[in-house]
Order: structure tokens, then sequence, then C-alpha cells
């Protein structure tokens, strides 16, 4: 220090006195030097109580949102069992659909709580999951592709999650009712950017398209009410577009629930515009 004239500052343990010791090294002149010693016990003391509440909190989190994974995955299965033991058809397919929207909200959570941050997610990646879930959990359509189009952007989870409830509703349907009588086709998962600072979610098939009685916001479902309900719950509006096939758009203003990049979701700006196409 003495020679080069260059500050120095590190930290240092003192095991005889268990103290610890911030200190400070600079050059006042030549050939001389100057030290501060700063006691720092407490606030290193403190560091270490906050890194291990930390760390309890991360695993309770962790086990908390397993058991709610898991009794999702129960109440799917219980309502499953109860439909295997009914004779009136009815009943039989609204207790099959329920379980195959509670198995479908399990999974979404899943994806949700493996991401690194619970809060911001990739939605490439979380919708890219849920569409090849989706066809999993399904029975094999042959001749029925799904493609998803959907640019590389981060979101808040709680809007991605929504998103997932209408994308697997909106999906499910498509494969169940799109394609009657060994019909073939495409059913194409898209979200965008728009230039008015809204995103848009839509679901295309080109399948043999809705009545022209049909009001996406008038429906009487309980499938189509539960999509509406999760576009307001996001500010959106849904809407469909006819034409060879069926389009359904969401489109909803991202606010500070979507970014592009790293840093401060914010405040940084939406500048990846990539986008994933695969085959499902």
């Amino acid at each position: 220090m003495a020679r080069t004239g260059t500050p120095e500052s590190f930290e240092l343990y003192l095991k005889a006195l268990d103290m610890w010791l911030a200190i400070s090294v600079y050059s006042p002149g030549k050939e001389h030097f100057v030290a501060v010693f700063d006691v720092i016990t407490e606030r290193k003391r403190a560091e270490e109580n906050i890194r291990s509440l930390l760390s309890e909190k991360e695993i309770l989190l962790k086990e908390v949102h397993h058991r709610v994974k898991n009794n999702m995955a129960m109440i799917g299965g219980l309502l499953a069992l109860q439909a295997t033991r009914l004779s009136d058809p009815g009943a039989v397919k609204a207790l099959q659909e329920s379980s195959g929207r509670v198995n479908g909200m399990a999974m979404m959570y899943d994806l949700l709580y493996q991401s690194r941050d619970f809060r911001y997610v990739k939605a490439r990646e979380y919708i890219g999951q849920i569409v090849c879930g989706i066809a999993q959990s399904l029975p094999p359509v042959p001749g029925v592709k799904v493609e998803q189009r959907v640019e590389d952007f981060i979101m808040d989870s709680r809007v991605l999650f929504p998103i997932g409830i209408i994308i697997n509703e909106l999906v499910t349907n498509a494969y169940k009712y799109a394609f009657p009588e060994g019909r073939t086709g495409t059913i194409t998962v898209s979200m965008s950017r728009l230039p008015d600072n809204h995103v848009r979610l839509s679901v295309l098939d080109d399948g043999i398209g809705v009545p022209e009685s049909f009001d996406c916001n008038g429906q009487t479902g309980f499938g189509m009410k539960m999509v509406g309900l999760m576009a307001r719950q996001i500010e959106g509006t849904l809407e469909c577009v006819r034409g060879k096939g069926t389009e359904f758009r969401v489109d909803f203003q991202y606010g500070d629930s979507l970014h592009g990049g790293t840093g401060d979701p914010r405040n940084s700006p939406l500048n990846d515009s990539r986008v994933s196409r695969s085959g499902g």
C-alpha cells in the first residue's frame, strides 16, 4: 500500500476474538499509509441470520408449492374416480371435464414454480410446455398437429397463469370439436406484442368452424365462461374470428407485467422479438 499508493479494502474474521473487521487502507503521502478498522461483527451476524431465514423461507415455499400441486392432482383424480361410478352421461362428462381442468391447472402451477424466479417467467417456454402437456393429456387425434408461435419475452406469473387456463380450455376444445370424422388440420397457439402497448394471444384452428350463432362473450357453457372470466381478470378483450376455421383472440395491455431482456421488469424495454415455431 505504501509503495503503490493504491487504496485497498477487505473484511477479516479474527477467530480468537470471534470478531469481524472491515479494514480500509489508503495512502496520505509517499511511503505512508492509514488503516481504518471498523468492527462489523453485528452486521455480519445479521447478514448470516437473514441468509438462514431466506433459506428456510425458500424451503418452506417449495414444500407449500409441492403440497398444493399434489392436492390439486388428488382432486383431479377423485373427480375422475367419481365419474366412473356414475351412469348419467351428462354427469360423467361434467366430472371428466372438471378433472381435466383441475389437472391442467396443477400442471400450470407446477410449471410456474419450477422456474428460478416465481414472479417472472419466460412466456415462450411456459406456453410451449403447457401446449405439449395438453397434447399429451388428451387422446391422440391422427392428422392434427399443434404449432407454437410465441415471442420470447418475460411476463408476470400472475398474468401467465390465467393465460395458461385460457390456452388449456381453447386448445382442448379445438382438439375435441374442430376436427370431427377423421378431419386433419392444425391448431396454432401464438402470442405477440402489438404496436399499441398490447399483447395478443391467439388460438387458431383450420377445422370446421363454429356456428354463425356462436358468441364467445355470450356463451352459457362453463368452458367459455371461464375463458371470458380469465380474459377479464387480465383486463383483456375476447374475440372470436371466423374464417378458414376459428380463431380466438385475447388482447390485453401489458403495462408492468411484461418485459424483455434482464433487469427491473418495470423499466426494461421490450427488445427481443424472436419467434419460436415448433410442431406438437
